[in-house]
């Protein structure tokens, strides 16, 4: 199983790198679950990370609807390996087969024209929301079928409503999470690298490798807690937190 460490920007990319992280994504937790950093941070993160070419590099670039339908998808500043697209509010777009729908056409063809044009060595990632029917999102099943239907590469399965509780509260709530060996399996079984994040704490880690999960995110686990002890999602990491978690997960390996 793979940690991937949210960052926003190039120190925090330096401090995770140097602890061993095997996998960036950088995000601008300011502008929602999937914010999208400046171009000029993007970069700053990129030249900082140049003395680790080992570790994998990703970058959010917000939800498909964020984008005016009549200019074309935002790309990574090269050198990302992976850039993630959000599918919240495109719940009403279902999938046809063979052909698209109407509404299906407006979205879809974007992305699959954005991941046409994204830079030497990078993929696109398609992220489901767990809370897909609270943000009028594509479900889950949705998206594992289009990630099967056109051989997407990666799907990450995420929390769209950060104050409505973590992944598994909220799986837990649509009486969905005894699925989610299901999605991992199927995920597998298709050729989908399938990850899963959204307020994970060392309990939902544990679960998701006994699960056979490939990829585990986190962002929350590893700030710095405000006075409530809350994790401040824009704030600074926590090297205590980050290093624990790290050792957790290695022992996950081992067992």
């Amino acid at each position: 199983m793979k940690l991937l460490v949210s960052v926003v920007n190039e120190e925090q990319a330096e401090t995770a790198a140097q602890m061993g992280v095997p996998w960036l994504d950088l995000k601008d937790p300011t502008r929602g679950p999937l914010g999208m950093a400046e171009p000029t941070v993007q970069r700053r993160v990129l030249q900082r990370l140049l003395a680790w070419p080992q570790i994998q590099r990703s970058v959010a670039l917000g939800e498909v609807v964020d984008h005016p339908q009549d200019v074309p998808l935002p790309l990574p500043e090269p050198g990302f390996q992976l850039a993630k697209l959000g599918t919240s509010h495109l719940n009403r777009w279902t999938l046809a087969t063979p052909n698209h729908s109407a509404g299906e056409s407006d979205w879809w063809l974007r992305w699959q024209e954005w991941y046409t044009r994204l830079p030497a060595n990078c993929q696109g990632v398609l992220v489901a929301y767990a809370d897909a029917r609270t943000c009028d999102g594509l479900s889950i099943a949705a998206s594992l079928e289009l990630a099967a239907k056109y051989r997407l590469p990666y799907l990450l399965i995420d929390t769209y409503d950060k104050s409505a509780g973590g992944l598994f509260a909220i799986l837990q709530r649509e009486r969905q999470l005894h699925q989610v060996s299901t999605w991992i399996q199927q995920a597998q079984s298709q050729g989908t690298h399938l990850a899963l994040a959204g307020q994970l704490g060392r309990g939902e880690v544990q679960q998701l490798a006994e699960w056979g999960a490939e990829i585990v995110g986190v962002r929350s686990a590893v700030c710095q807690h405000n006075r409530d002890g809350q994790p401040r999602r824009s704030g600074a990491l926590c090297r205590n937190r980050l290093r624990r978690l790290l050792e957790f997960v290695a022992t996950v390996h081992e067992r």
